[in-house]
């Protein structure tokens, strides 16, 4: 009968060229014994170890062999327990990290992995709001900019992190409906302006300038503008009704990035020790 692996009866043999073998009650284990090991994560989202690390096994159960270059097997202890974790070699929001399972297969992530929240959503609409109050300068958004985001994250902004990372956020509707009525309100005035100046020296800007009429311009100014007020006035009341003003959001965006920088150093750590680990050897 197979005894079960247990803290109290497996121990760790070293023989003279330093092979250490995995051992209960004096037996080396064998791999019908380590498949029944229960299978939990050693890393936790943190980037925290779970327990203590025994060694690593160059055995693959469930069929996962042809990915054995990615990952490795790792026997460890979680109090008075016995585990088995696989491990990948690579924090799964690096390039070459594996992000998800789908169709029986890991995606690999092969770029750095973003990094977003609810904070950083918020503030890209209160700076959105700073700009249309005119505290600062234009918040760049997704329609306005396209060269800055990747093809996956095209309605989304980007913050530097400045950690090797960028942070995502993605803008409320009622923050693009203000920054998009704005700049058509702009766009208005702009051209009302150029028509009250009189006509310009270019035939082609004359050829515009006679065929645009000074009073349908001024309508469309006029109309542009209340639009624009309309819309800054329904993204106002959104961040009024979070009860957090843009300082605070900027403070808890910088505290989020910081803390997600951390966490990922933590598991870079993590793997920088697991890589240290023994071999421990099985029976067949």
């Amino acid at each position: 009968m197979t005894k079960q692996l247990t803290t109290q009866n497996a121990t760790i043999t070293t023989a003279a060229v330093e092979v250490k073998t995995l051992t209960i009650s004096g037996k080396q284990v064998t791999l019908a014994v380590f498949r029944q090991l229960r299978e939990q994560p050693l890393i936790a989202q943190d980037g925290a170890l779970n327990g203590e690390p025994w060694g690593f096994v160059n055995y693959h159960p469930d069929k996962c062999g042809d990915d054995r270059f990615a990952h490795v097997h790792i026997v460890w202890q979680r109090g008075p327990e016995l585990l088995r974790a696989r491990v990948d070699r690579i924090p799964n929001f690096e390039p070459g990290g594996r992000r998800r399972y789908q169709n029986g297969q890991y995606l690999k992530v092969e770029a750095v992995e973003p990094f977003r929240s609810r904070d950083t959503d918020r503030l890209l609409a209160g700076s959105v709001l700073e700009w249309l109050c005119g505290e600062a300068e234009k918040c760049p958004l997704p329609q306005k900019d396209a060269n800055r985001w990747k093809a996956q994250h095209e309605d989304h902004a980007t913050f530097d992190s400045g950690h090797g990372f960028i942070v995502l956020a993605k803008a409320s509707a009622a923050a693009l409906e203000a920054a998009n009525t704005r700049t058509r309100a702009d766009v208005a005035l702009a051209a009302l302006a150029k028509k009250q100046a009189g006509r310009p020296a270019d035939p082609g800007e004359a050829m515009r300038w006679e065929w645009q009429s000074l009073e349908g311009l001024q309508v469309e100014a006029d109309t542009a503008v209340a639009d624009a007020r309309a819309a800054r006035d329904v993204l106002i009341a959104e961040v009024t009704e979070w009860g957090v003003d843009i300082a605070s959001l900027r403070e808890a965006h910088s505290q989020l990035v910081e803390a997600e920088a951390a966490r990922r150093e933590r598991h870079r750590a993590a793997r920088r020790t697991l890589a240290e680990l023994p071999q421990l050897f099985i029976a067949v």
